[in-house]
C-alpha cells in the first residue's frame, strides 16, 4: 500500500488542482482511511482476511480483529478489551468480549456488555447484551438483554 500513497503524492503534487476532479479526490481519500483503519496497531490481535481458523482463540490484547473465516470460540480477557469482526469476515460461533463491532456476518452466539452492528454487518443466533446498536441486520437473532448494573448488591457486602 506504500506504492499507493507515493502514486498519489506524486498525483497531487505534479497535477494542477483542476486536473483532479473532485470524485477522484474523493476516492483517493477513501482509499487512504480504508488503508489507515487496516493497519494493525500496538497490542491488537488480528486473524487475515486470507486465514481460516477452527478452535478457540484466547485473546490477551486490547482489541482484536478478524478479517478472514473463524469457527469456533473467541474469548477476550481481558476486561474493556473489544473485538472487530470486519467485512470481509464470518464467523460461526461463540463470542465473548466486553466491546464488539460487527461489520461482516457472525452466525452464533455473542455474550458482550456493548454490541454494535454497521450498515454491512449481519447476525444470525443469539445476542446477548447490555447496550445494542444497529444498523445492519438481525436474521433469526434473539436478542436477550443484560442488566449488568442495575442488580442489587448482596447483603454482607460493602464497596469502599
Amino acid at each position: 500500500m506504500n506504492w499507493l500513497r507515493t502514486a498519489l503524492s506524486s498525483l497531487f503534487r505534479f497535477a494542477r488542482r483542476s486536473a483532479v476532479k473532485r470524485d477522484t479526490r474523493a476516492r483517493i481519500s477513501e482509499l487512504l482511511i480504508v488503508e489507515a483503519s487496516d493497519a494493525l496497531k500496538p497490542g491488537e490481535g488480528h486473524l487475515a482476511a486470507d486465514a481460516e481458523f477452527s478452535g478457540v482463540i484466547l485473546s490477551r490484547s486490547d482489541r482484536f480483529r478478524i478479517s478472514g473465516e473463524c469457527t469456533g470460540e473467541l474469548r477476550q480477557l481481558r476486561r474493556g478489551a473489544s473485538i472487530v469482526i470486519s467485512q470481509t469476515a464470518k464467523v460461526n460461533g461463540k463470542i465473548v468480549s466486553t466491546n464488539v463491532e460487527i461489520n461482516g456476518a457472525v452466525m452464533g452466539e455473542i455474550d458482550s456488555k456493548s454490541v454494535s452492528v454497521s450498515k454491512g454487518g449481519v447476525i444470525q443466533g443469539v445476542v446477548e447484551y447490555e447496550t445494542l446498536q444497529v444498523r445492519g441486520q438481525l436474521k433469526d437473532a434473539e436478542l436477550r438483554p443484560k442488566q449488568f448494573w442495575n442488580k442489587e448488591k448482596p447483603k454482607g457486602i460493602t464497596h469502599i
